[in-house]
């Protein structure tokens, strides 16, 4: 088995993980998850994301 195949050690998790974490990037725009896990859990109500607009430029807004 290659490890390097299954491990990214550039951000020291599974690769896996880190193409599902882009994945999300790519399809909600929340540039602003710092990692995985924040991505998979549910959003709370009343917190406070950057939202890319339709120019491109991050903005906070409240959920």
């Amino acid at each position: 088995m290659n490890p390097k195949r299954h491990t990214c050690y550039e951000y020291g998790k599974d690769y896996k993980e880190l193409v599902y974490l882009k994945r999300h990037v790519k399809l909600t725009r929340h540039t602003q998850a710092p990692s995985v896990e924040s991505a998979k859990s549910p959003k709370t109500p009343g917190t406070t994301r950057w939202v890319a607009t339709a120019v491109g430029i991050a903005t906070p807004k409240l959920v």
